[in-house]
Parts: C-alpha cells; sequence; structure tokens
C-alpha cells in the first residue's frame, strides 16, 4: 500500500502516471573545484547571517546544504544530520542580494547498494531568509489499529480491466491495493479488498467508478472493526453534485477530490478524500462528486496528452468545469543542470526543472536534481563542492538526462511558493493553480 502525503498543491505531482520519455545523455554541472570557503577569520570584517535553515531529521540520514551566489560561486556548504540549526554568515561587506540553496540528501543501504540521492535547489533566495522545517505534519497522523476485509457485491457489468475503479479515502489519503473482482452472473461484478488499514478515529469513504460512468460512495464511521465488511452497491449514496466534462484525445488522466471539515484547515490531516479516479485513453468522460457537508474543497486534475501535460488544481469551493488549454510554443535551448534555457510564446511565473539518473543494471541507482526558480526562462547554476561528489562516487551527474520542465502560469508566485515549502503556510481563500509540463525533448 501506498499513501498520499504532503500538500496537495504541489501535485503531486504525486500522482502523475505520466509516460517518461528520455534524451541524449544532458551535461550537469561539474563539481565545484574551487577552493572550499574559508571561515572569517578572528580579527576580520564583522559577519552577518545571509540564511539559517533549522530542521528536523527526516528519512534521509545524510543531509547537506550547499549555498552559491546569483553568478553560480560556491558561498558555503555543511552537512547538517544532527545539527537543529544552522548559520550561514559572510563578511558584511560581501553580502550578496540573492542566493540558490540546495538540499542535497542521501539515502544508502548499510552494504553501499541502491543509492538514492534527493537534491533541490532554489535559486533567487533573499538574503536574511529564515527556512524552518522544524513542524512535522505527520505528528498528527492516527495509528493503525487493524485491518478489515472489504467487499462490495453488485456492481453493474461483466467485469472489464480497468473499466470499474474503487478507492477507500481517509485523511492520509487513499489505500491503493489491487482489487479481486468476480462475477456474479447476471451481468453483475463483485469486487474485494483484502485489506483496509483502520486507523484510529477515522472514517472511510468508499467511492466506486462503474462500467456505466456511474460515480457513487458510502461512508463507514468509525469506529470499524476487523474482520469482514460486506456491502451491496445498491446501497451507495449519489454525490450532492459532480463535475462532469469530456477529455480531448489523450494518454491518460487524473482526477481526484478532497473535502475538508473547517475553512481553514491545519495541514491535511483535517481532510477527507471524497473520489479519485485514474482512467484509460479510451475513456473519454471525466468524473469526481462533492459532498455538501464539507466546508472546503481541493479539485486536482492532470492530463498528458500527445507531447505534453496539463494540471489544474483549485482550492476553495467546487469546481464546475475545467477547459483544457492547448499547448503553448516551447523550445529547449539549453539543457544543462547548470546552465538551462528555453523559448515559450507564453509568461510564467515559475518553473521547476528535473533531471535524472536511473539504473538498475548492477543494484539499482537513483539521482533526482529538481531546480525550483521564477519564471524567467533561464538559470544559471553551480556544481556541487568536490568533497560531496567525492563522497558518493554513485551520484551520477554525468548520466543525468532532462526528464520534465513544468511551467506554472498562474497560482502562488514564486516568492509564495518558498514561503509554503520552507517558511510558513498562508493559504489563500480561492486559489487555482495551473501549469504545463514537458517530456518529450526529442
Amino acid at each position: 500500500m501506498m499513501r498520499l502525503s504532503r500538500l496537495l498543491f504541489m501535485l503531486l505531482p504525486f500522482v502523475f502516471v505520466f509516460i517518461n520519455c528520455s534524451k541524449d545523455e544532458t551535461p550537469t554541472p561539474d563539481s565545484d573545484s574551487k577552493e572550499e570557503p574559508k571561515p572569517e577569520e578572528p580579527n576580520g570584517p564583522e559577519s552577518e547571517v545571509y540564511f539559517t535553515y533549522n530542521h528536523k531529521d527526516n528519512s534521509f540520514p545524510e543531509d547537506w546544504i550547499v549555498i552559491h551566489d546569483a553568478s553560480g560561486n560556491l558561498l558555503d556548504y555543511r552537512q547538517i544530520d544532527d545539527i537543529p540549526s544552522v548559520d550561514f554568515s559572510i563578511s558584511k561587506n560581501n553580502v550578496p542580494n540573492n542566493i540558490a540553496v540546495t538540499l542535497f540528501s542521501a539515502r544508502i543501504t548499510e552494504d553501499g547498494t541502491n543509492p538514492t540521492y534527493k537534491i533541490n535547489t532554489y535559486t533567487n533566495i533573499k538574503t536574511g531568509s529564515i527556512w524552518d522545517k522544524t513542524v512535522d505534519i505527520y505528528e498528527h497522523q492516527p495509528p493503525i489499529i487493524g485491518h478489515f476485509k472489504l467487499t462490495v457485491n453488485n456492481l453493474p457489468g461483466n467485469y472489464i480491466a480497468g473499466a470499474t475503479r474503487i478507492n477507500v479515502g481517509t485523511s492520509k489519503g487513499f489505500i491503493f491495493e489491487q482489487p479481486h473482482f468476480t462475477a456474479q452472473g447476471d451481468g453483475k461484478t463483485s469486487v474485494t479488498l483484502l485489506s483496509v488499514p483502520i486507523h484510529e478515529n477515522e472514517d472511510c469513504l468508499i467511492s466506486i467508478y462503474d462500467q456505466e460512468n456511474n460515480h457513487k460512495y458510502m461512508l463507514l464511521q468509525s469506529p470499524l472493526n476487523e474482520g469482514d465488511i460486506v456491502l451491496d452497491y445498491v446501497d451507495f449514496d449519489e454525490y450532492d453534485s459532480y463535475l462532469k466534462f469530456l477529455l480531448p484525445e489523450h494518454n491518460n488522466y487524473f482526477l481526484t477530490t478532497i473535502a475538508y471539515s473547517e475553512e481553514n484547515p491545519n495541514y491535511f490531516y483535517k481532510s477527507n478524500f471524497l473520489s479519485w479516479t485514474i482512467r484509460p485513453t479510451w475513456d473519454n468522460k471525466a468524473i469526481a462528486g462533492y459532498i455538501d457537508s464539507y466546508a472546503k474543497f481541493q479539485t486536482i486534475f492532470n492530463i498528458y496528452l500527445d507531447d505534453y501535460g496539463y494540471s489544474y488544481s483549485r482550492s476553495g469551493s467546487k469546481v464546475e468545469s475545467i477547459d483544457i488549454p492547448q499547448k503553448p510554443a516551447f523550445k529547449i535551448i539549453k539543457d544543462q543542470v547548470s546552465d538551462f534555457e528555453f523559448e515559450s510564446d507564453k509568461s510564467y511565473l515559475r518553473k521547476t526543472v528535473q533531471w535524472l539518473y536511473r539504473t538498475f543494471e548492477t543494484d539499482s541507482r537513483n539521482t533526482e536534481w529538481n531546480v525550483n526558480s521564477s519564471g524567467g526562462n533561464t538559470h544559471v547554476l553551480g556544481g556541487l563542492p568536490q568533497e560531496i561528489v567525492e563522497k558518493y562516487p554513485t551520484l551520477g551527474l554525468d548520466k543525468m538526462e532532462l526528464n520534465e520542465v513544468k511551467l506554472y502560469y498562474n497560482g502562488y508566485s514564486y516568492d509564495e511558493f518558498i514561503n509554503i515549502i520552507h517558511s510558513s503556510y498562508t493559504e489563500r481563500g480561492e486559489m487555482i493553480t495551473e501549469y504545463f509540463n514537458f517530456r518529450d525533448f526529442d
């Protein structure tokens, strides 16, 4: 089972089933061979703190912070595993206006195999910024106290792979389990989920999208007991209202609605996942449901067309329709991590560009580098310090390939985005976020 987590405005991305594509080998930043930054001399110029990072330990055992100036020159770097707060200082005469902050994390097994590296760079960061990663949204997650087996009888139609979708949603996300379908005769089908977890004080909302394009739900209220739960599809309820629209020819799409019991929810532990749909290419109808008793909603839609993707998210009220825009002009000019540039006929608020290196030749290796920046069509970035490159010889920086470009043209500005993920989360009452994503670069 997998779980959805964290802030969904980031989309989720979370959930894309879009087809990966590859490209010729992409040059990457060489390691920064410049002399390591030196500490201030005791009697030197007065220093000033230009960046502070507060954090808690996470799932990656080895964490580093690397700081460059806007021209790509290395300013400083630290390993921060057991340090709750890190200050970066420099002579007051040399404080830059903007910096690029790179968070580097490594996870390697005890025998040195299966390394995973996550690199996230944020350019255009104002000096004096304080990033606080001490808030743990998972501290509110109730424990799993048992499991139950779920069976729903009398679904319409004889089972066709992918034609019926069943999901069990809680405030922690959806339960992803392969359903088991059984023909009942008379054009009816039953579906079974063998092990649905029970969270303490948590309801379960079961949603089904059947072969006749009906979308219904049933809410199982806490407390839930272990054992077998058998339901009849005839007892399922219609949603109070629906989002329905037709799709163009596409490769795949994803659509979900999430509900909140409060107008200003504190993160997502007070949410409830209402409906979830991933449908194959032959289906040109999109549908999702809303329940009026909730105070606020989040609607998330992603679609991948012939050679580009479009993503839509709305926080606040229900969505009545979604119009998929035409592909903008888009062309890659420079595809290096250190020197990236594109052309487009549309302006953007911000962008995220991702490079990947993955191999399974001997043991699995996975390096992911995401560069987040403002809406301009370029970025310039310095390389990782030589110490980090030498410490992790399986990084494969010279083997990374450009994987995806996300161009946000509606929603939070870049500064708001940085504040949300690294400082404070102040949600707007009504927020629509839209972006294009590109993965076909040949």
